[in-house]
């Protein structure tokens, strides 16, 4: 997790290995892009998983079967092309799944509170998870955008961030314009309720 909590990749080996829990997950993302007359990119893919083996595919192909190895994890070297990497899985006879697609360009800001409600006693707090998604909903992982925050009403801004250790930006405002950079996709803004 970084400062702002959001899962890093790793979050995902720890997990696999340390809970109970089904995991299954690929990273990096897949919004490589290739610029114009350069030979096609090579990714190192990473799946982690506690699934007894995985299978990749590229846009419906498969680019390969592996058995996963205890406190592992599967590595593939992909030429990217624009589409969806899927890893299919199995675990006790239990087929598991999980993919990255490539998405389009920004074009909505959604925000996810921690919680719905604030107590109105000028101490409550509640922090905002920022994204973007593009035309089809699906979150833009590479998105960098600079997100402006304004609160309307009896609450106030009294933080932002986007967990970004490299960051040189403000988490608190001393001009009024509340904002943040998205970072991975991702920033936060926290809302104090008023009384």
């Amino acid at each position: 997790m970084d400062v702002c909590g959001f899962p890093k990749n790793i979050y995902y080996y720890y997990q696999s290995w340390w809970t109970d829990k089904d995991v299954l997950h690929i990273s990096p993302h897949w919004n490589h892009r290739n610029e114009w007359g350069q030979p096609k990119k090579q990714i190192d893919v990473w799946v982690n998983s506690n699934a007894d083996n995985v299978e990749l595919f590229l846009n419906g192909k498969s680019l390969g079967k592996k058995d996963m190895p205890r406190n592992g994890h599967l590595q593939w070297k992909v030429e990217f092309e624009p589409g969806k990497l899927e890893a299919v899985a199995f675990k006790n006879g239990r087929r598991l799944t999980s993919r990255v697609e490539t998405t389009g360009v920004p074009v909505e800001v959604v925000l996810t509170p921690y919680k719905t409600t604030m107590l109105a006693d000028g101490k409550d707090a509640t922090v905002m998870n920022v994204s973007v998604v593009d035309r089809e909903g699906r979150e833009v992982p590479d998105a960098n955008n600079m997100i402006y925050f304004k609160v309307e009403g009896d609450a106030k801004i009294i933080g932002v961030g986007n967990g970004d250790p490299s960051s040189h930006e403000a988490d608190k405002c001393a001009d009024g314009l509340w904002q943040r950079s998205l970072f991975n996709g991702k920033c936060q803004v926290t809302i104090q309720s008023g009384k």
